[in-house]
């Protein structure tokens, strides 16, 4: 069984019933701006775009879900970005669900030191704590029925089923998973992670999406570009992407907030030509890309010609490689913000691997991207 502790959360206020959840993803949120931004605050672009989340969310009652990296720096020490985010999160009808992100924690457990501490000792957000299932009240019209929800933090392993070990048919599968649904008082199930997954235009080191017998819906954060979902015999698998662009090969997608609702009949095409449940993409404000980046001496190389090289295939599955990879999706970061946080991980670590991150850095030098 993988779960061992149950919560249930209920709503904050009287009368109000939640209709289903928001998807804002990754936000990001920094007291400085990354790479090529050439916003003059760039943590209020930030706090505009969740905040139209969260007067959506107030609008609509849908709960917010946080996938990981709130903050891009887990030791935020700026009083007033913190202030500003405080101020934002009280508006919600209710505190958003948060997963611990990379981005906001350095090693595998939030710690008193991380900013992201504060904001759960104050209970504006409701972190999701590791083998804990959350169980909330979510309307289908007038009927309340029961969602789980669990989150899988980044670094822990990706389970293959949560209620246990299943020997049975195919045909009997089904059953299973309703009488421990039934067991857990919940008729469906979604899981959050913020972890490098194989969907369309994957690394060879991503981990590959599979069936989890029990969850109906697995939600992953991490990946900043939106992907077309992918359904896994009883599992639908969605990549929705985050809020706005950090760097410059995804300054040109739409970003958006997306709304699920577990008892939605409609549906929406997965990259394979299956069907899953389709969530709602709503647009956040436009911006003008030129107007967000400095693209001086600037080339993108496609996503299709972008190798990842052969000494990084083979490379261990180690924690720094995972962050020199990360949101690549076969495209390098600008300003090589991913090289640096690794070879800040190797120092803080001591991971004796150094051979594969200088390899790796070479190797981003002799095909560098950019041009001056």
């Amino acid at each position: 069984m993988y779960f061992e502790n149950t919560k249930i959360i209920e709503q904050s206020f009287v009368g109000d019933e939640c209709q289903g959840f928001l998807w804002i993803g990754d936000p990001h949120l920094w007291s400085k701006k990354p790479g090529r931004r050439t916003d003059e605050d760039f943590a209020g672009t930030v706090l505009e775009d969740m905040l139209q989340g969260i007067v959506l969310c107030n609008q609509k009652k849908m709960w917010p879900i946080i996938p990981g990296d709130l903050l891009h720096n887990e030791k935020e020490a700026d009083i007033e970005l913190i202030t500003r985010l405080l101020r934002l999160l009280k508006k919600s009808w209710v505190p958003p669900l948060v997963l611990v992100g990379n981005h906001d924690i350095n090693g595998k457990k939030i710690q008193d030191r991380h900013a992201l501490k504060i904001l759960i000792e104050v209970e504006y957000l409701i972190p999701l704590e590791k083998n804990t299932l959350y169980v909330i009240p979510v309307y289908d019209g007038k009927i309340e029925k029961k969602v789980g929800i669990f989150g899988i933090p980044y670094g822990e392993a990706i389970p293959r089923e949560i209620f246990g070990t299943y020997d049975g048919n195919m045909k009997e599968k089904n059953k299973f998973i309703l009488t421990k649904k039934k067991e857990f008082g919940v008729e469906w199930i979604a899981m959050i992670t913020h972890h490098d997954l194989a969907f369309e235009g994957a690394y060879p080191t991503s981990l590959p999406l599979h069936e989890i017998i029990g969850v109906d819906a697995w939600f992953n954060g991490h990946m900043h570009s939106t992907k077309r979902p992918v359904k896994k015999d009883t599992t639908s698998c969605y990549n929705p992407g985050n809020i706005t662009p950090i760097s410059v090969d995804l300054s040109t997608q739409e970003h958006k907030i997306w709304e699920i609702y577990p008892w939605t009949r409609t549906m929406m095409e997965t990259s394979d030509g299956t069907y899953v449940q389709e969530i709602i993409g709503v647009p956040l404000k436009y911006r003008d890309p030129k107007m967000l980046f400095d693209y001086t001496g600037y080339h993108v190389v496609p996503a299709g010609e972008a190798q990842i090289p052969d000494f990084l295939v083979e490379a261990p599955h180690l924690e720094f490689v995972e962050q020199l990879s990360c949101e690549n999706n076969r495209r390098r970061t600008d300003e090589a913000v991913n090289a640096r946080e690794a070879l800040g991980l190797l120092k803080n670590n001591n991971i004796e691997a150094s051979d594969f991150a200088f390899d790796y850095l070479e190797y981003l030098l002799e095909k560098s991207i950019e041009t001056k």
